[in-house]
C-alpha cells in the first residue's frame, strides 16, 4: 500500500489518521524530491503507525535536509504503535527523510522503533516522548546540533511503568523532563535545558553533562542525585531544590548558583575542573551550602 505525498501539506484539525501496514510493507511517497508537512490547528492532531505483523512503513523519494522531507508540524504528532517499523531513510548521520517540528511519541514496544541505520530530524520545536518503557534506539542519538539526525529539542519520560533507558551517550538540545516513570541510563546524557523531575531518576553510575548557553537549573521537590555531575556552561547553572553528587562534580564551565539550596558531595569524592574562577566556581548568596557528607 502507498500514500502519496506529493507536494503542499495536510491539516488534521485534531484528528488521528492511522497508517496501518496490517501484514503488508507500506510506503509514503512524496514527489522528486519535495517536501509535505502534516500539521494540526487546532492542536492535537496525530498521525499513528500500527499494524497487525512485524512489517516496515518507508518513507521513500522526499528531500533529504531538515527544510525537507516528510515533516511533522508544530501541533501534529506522529505516534508510532504496534507492529510498525519506520524506515525515514537516509543514512543516520547526514540525510533523513523525516522531520519532527511537533512530537515524536513512543507508545510500543511490540516491533516499534526507527529502522536501524535511519534517524529523523529535529527542528527547535520538536519533543520525543516516551509513553511506554522503552530502550532509546535509532529515534533518539547524541550530538550537538539539530543538523544531526536524531538529535531532538526537548525530551519527555511519561510512562508509567517500567524504565526508559538509553544504552549509550543520548543529547537532549532543550528540556529533559521525568514526569512519571523510571529514566535509566547507562551512557552519558547532555542536555541542553532544564532538568526537571517528578518521576524517578536512577543514575546508574552514568554521567548527567549540563551543556547550554542559557542558564539552566534542575528541579525535583525533596532533592535531585546525580553520580557524575558536569556543568559546561558559561551562562550556569540555578538548581531549583537541593542537589547531591556522589561521585565527581567536573565544572568545565560555568558557576553553580547555590540560592538557598544545598550541595552536598559524597564524603571522599572530588570536584574537578580548576583552576577555578569567578566565571568558574560554586557561588553559595543565600541559605544554601557546599556540604561534603
Amino acid at each position: 500500500v502507498t500514500l502519496s505525498a506529493a507536494a503542499g501539506s495536510l491539516n488534521l484539525a485534531g484528528y488521528t489518521l492511522t497508517l496501518n501496514n496490517g501484514s503488508a510493507a507500506q510506503s509514503v511517497t512524496g514527489a522528486a524530491g519535495n517536501s509535505f508537512t502534516i500539521s494540526s490547528s487546532p492542536g492535537g492532531g496525530i498521525l499513528s503507525t500500527t499494524g497487525t505483523g512485524n512489517r516496515t512503513i518507508t518513507l521513500s523519494n522526499f528531500g533529504t535536509s531538515s527544510s525537507a522531507g516528510l515533516i511533522i508540524g508544530t501541533g501534529a504528532t506522529l505516534q508510532m504503535n504496534n507492529n510498525a517499523i519506520l524506515n525515514v531513510g537516509g543514512n543516520g548521520t547526514t540525510i533523513s527523510m523525516l522531520t519532527v517540528a511537533g512530537t515524536l511519541q513512543v507508545n510500543s514496544t511490540t516491533n516499534s522503533n526507527i529502522a536501524s541505520g535511519t534517524a529523523p530530524f529535529y527542528t527547535n520545536t520538536s519533543t520525543l516522548e516516551y509513553r511506554i518503557a522503552y530502550g532509546a534506539f535509532q529515534e533518539w542519538l547524541a550530538g550537538t546540533a539539530l543538523t544531526t539526525p536524531g538529535v531532538p529539542q526537548n525530551v519527555i519520560v511519561n510512562n508509567s511503568t517500567g524504565n526508559v533507558t538509553i544504552p549509550g551517550a543520548r543529547s537532549a538540545l532543550g528540556n529533559f523532563t521525568i514526569t512519571s516513570g523510571t529514566f535509566l541510563p547507562s551512557g552519558t546524557l547532555s542536555v541542553g535545558g532544564n532538568w526537571s523531575n517528578t518521576g524517578t531518576f536512577t543514575p546508574n553510575s552514568q554521567t548527567v553533562i549540563f551543556m547550554g548557553s542559557a542558564s539552566q537549573s534542575i528541579t525535583r521537590t525533596g532533592g535531585e542525585t546525580f553520580f557524575n555531575l558536569t556543568l559546561n556552561n558559561t551562562a550556569g547553572l540555578v538548581p531549583a531544590n537541593a542537589i547531591t553528587v556522589t561521585n565527581t562534580l567536573t565544572l568545565t564551565a560555568g558557576n553553580i548558583t547555590l540560592s538557598n539550596n544545598n550541595l552536598s558531595i559524597t564524603s571522599g569524592n572530588d570536584i574537578s575542573g580548576s583552576p577555578f574562577s569567578a566565571g568558574n566556581m560554586i557561588v553559595t548568596n543565600g541559605t544554601g551550602k557546599l556540604i561534603f557528607s
